[in-house]
C-alpha cells in the first residue's frame, strides 16, 4: 500500500512493507465432505439419542465430515465435570447438551443453512407415533441407558431405519457398537445377547464378562455393561473416550456410505499393560429366526442361527421316538422376548419312546453352570424343548402337568423365570410361555 510520499517520478523510493493476502474461502458442508474424503456424502437424515461424552464426539466427527442432517436429543445439561470428557467447553456450562452442540456445528458453516435440530426430548407419545421416523434413515443411540435400549429394541415404527447402539464397558477399555441388520434382524438386543453368548468360545469376551460380574459383586462398579460415564466419580480419561468415538464414527460413516444388510458388532479394545495399545474386531451376525408364542402373542422367541436346525436334526435322528433337551439364552421381561443362543440335547440318562420323553440330568447342571460362569451370569437356562414325532402340534396332558411343576420351581428363583417350552413336530416349531 503506497502513499504519495513513497513515490517520486514514477518510482518507489521508500522501503515499503509488503503484506501477502491469504485466499480463505468459507467452510461449507460440501467442502468439509471433500476435505474429509467423504465426497460420496451421506444420504438421509439421522436422529441421535444421547449427546454426552461419547455421543458428542461422534456427532462432531459426522458434522465435520459434512453430515449435518442430524436431529440431536438429550435432556441433560453441561456440568463442570463433564468438560473432562465432553466435546463442549466451559462457555457451554449450564446449556442443554444437544442445543449447545447444534449451535457449535451451525457456527462451523455460517454462510449456509443446516438441517440441524436439538432438543431435550420428543413430546410425550411422539417416540411411538407411526410417522415419527419416516424422514430418518439412521437412528443412533449413545444414551448408555438400559431402559432406552429395551425401548428402542421393541419400537415398531423404525423397521425401515438403520439402527445403531453404542456404549463403553470394561472400566472404559471396551467400546461396543451394535449395527442392526436389514429390517431390524438381527435387532440390537439380538446382537447384545449374541455377544454375551460368544463367551463360550472367546476367552477375551469371557474375561470381560467375568470381570464385570466380579466388579458388580464387589460394589466397585465404574463403567459396566450399558452404564454411562456421567458421574463425577467415574474414572475414565478423555483419550479413551476419543478412541472409541473415533472408531465408532469411522464404522458408522462406512455403513452410511455403503450400507450392509447383515448385523455387525464392532469392538474396540484398549489395553495399557504393559504398553498402551488398541485392537478392533468385527463380528458378523446372521438374522435370528423369530416365532410368536403359540399361547401368548405379546411374547416372542428369537433363535440365534443354527439353533432350530439343531433341534430339527435331533428330531430326524430320533425317528419315531421322542427326544428333547434344554435351551440356553436370556429371557427379558421388559421386552417380552426370549433369546435362544444355545441348545443342549438330551442327556445320556434320558428316557423316551413313541409317546413319552423324560429328560435326564446327567452332566447337565455342570454344563449349564460352566456356560453361566463364562458369560458372567448373562447366559443361562431358559427353557425346555421336546419332539412329537407323530403329533400333536399342541401340548399334551403330560406336558401340562410338567409345566405346572416347572412353574412352581421357577417362580422361586430370583428373579423368577417363566416356563418356556417348545414343541418340534412334523409341521414345525410351536413355542409356549407360561
Amino acid at each position: 500500500k503506497l502513499s504519495q510520499e513513497d513515490v517520486k517520478e514514477g518510482k518507489i523510493i521508500s522501503n515499503v512493507a509488503i503484506k501477502m493476502l491469504e485466499h480463505n474461502q468459507p467452510l461449507t458442508q460440501k467442502l468439509a465432505s471433500k476435505i474429509s474424503g467423504s465426497d460420496d456424502g451421506y444420504a438421509g437424515n439421522s436422529v441421535i439419542f444421547g449427546c454426552g461424552a461419547l455421543g458428542s464426539k461422534v456427532i462432531l466427527h459426522l458434522a465435520k465430515s459434512g453430515n449435518t442432517k442430524l436431529t440431536l436429543i438429550d435432556p441433560d445439561y453441561i456440568s463442570p465435570h463433564n468438560l473432562v470428557r465432553h466435546s463442549l467447553f466451559a462457555d457451554d456450562i449450564g446449556e442443554n447438551k444437544s442445543k449447545a452442540l447444534v449451535d457449535k456445528i451451525k457456527a462451523l458453516f455460517p454462510f449456509e443453512q443446516t438441517a440441524m435440530f436439538g432438543g431435550p426430548s420428543f413430546k410425550e407419545g411422539y417416540l411411538e407415533k407411526e410417522d415419527t421416523f419416516k424422514k430418518h434413515e439412521w437412528i443412533l443411540d449413545f444414551t448408555a441407558s438400559n431402559s432406552f435400549f429395551n425401548k428402542l429394541s421393541t419400537l415398531e415404527n423404525i423397521n425401515n431405519c438403520s439402527t445403531v447402539s453404542a456404549s463403553i464397558s470394561d472400566f472404559g477399555n471396551l467400546g461396543i457398537l451394535y449395527k442392526e441388520g436389514v429390517l431390524r434382524n438381527p435387532r440390537i438386543d439380538d446382537l447384545q445377547v449374541y455377544l454375551y453368548s460368544e463367551s463360550e468360545k472367546d476367552i477375551k469376551i469371557e474375561k470381560w464378562l467375568c470381570s464385570e460380574k466380579e466388579a458388580e459383586n464387589s460394589n466397585n462398579l465404574l463403567v459396566s455393561v450399558g452404564i454411562g460415564c456421567n458421574s463425577e466419580s467415574t474414572v475414565l480419561s478423555d483419550d479413551k473416550i476419543s478412541s472409541h468415538a473415533s472408531y465408532f464414527s469411522g464404522a458408522i460413516k462406512k455403513e452410511m456410505s455403503n450400507k450392509s444388510e447383515i448385523g455387525k458388532i464392532f469392538l474396540n479394545k484398549i489395553s495399557d499393560d504393559p504398553e498402551y495399545k488398541i485392537e478392533s474386531k468385527v463380528l458378523y451376525v446372521n438374522p435370528f429366526e423369530i416365532y410368536p408364542m403359540a399361547n401368548n402373542s405379546k411374547w416372542t422367541v428369537r433363535f440365534r442361527d443354527n439353533m432350530t436346525e439343531q433341534m430339527k436334526n435331533a428330531f430326524r435322528e430320533s425317528g419315531t421316538f421322542e427326544t428333547g433337551g434344554v435351551f440356553l439364552g436370556i429371557c427379558n421381561y421388559k421386552t417380552k422376548t426370549v433369546h435362544v443362543t444355545g441348545i443342549i440335547n438330551a442327556p445320556a440318562d434320558s428316557k423316551s419312546n413313541r409317546v413319552e420323553f423324560i429328560r435326564g440330568r446327567e452332566g447337565l447342571a455342570e454344563e449349564i453352570s460352566e456356560i453361566e460362569r463364562k458369560s458372567g451370569g448373562q447366559i443361562g437356562y431358559i427353557g425346555e424343548w421336546h419332539t412329537h414325532p407323530e403329533g400333536p402340534d399342541g401340548l399334551s396332558l403330560q406336558d401340562m402337568r410338567s409345566i405346572s411343576r416347572h412353574k412352581e420351581e421357577l417362580s422361586q428363583l430370583i428373579p423368577p423365570l417363566p416356563v418356556f417350552i417348545c414343541l418340534v413336530t412334523p409341521n414345525g416349531l410351536f413355542p409356549y410361555i407360561f
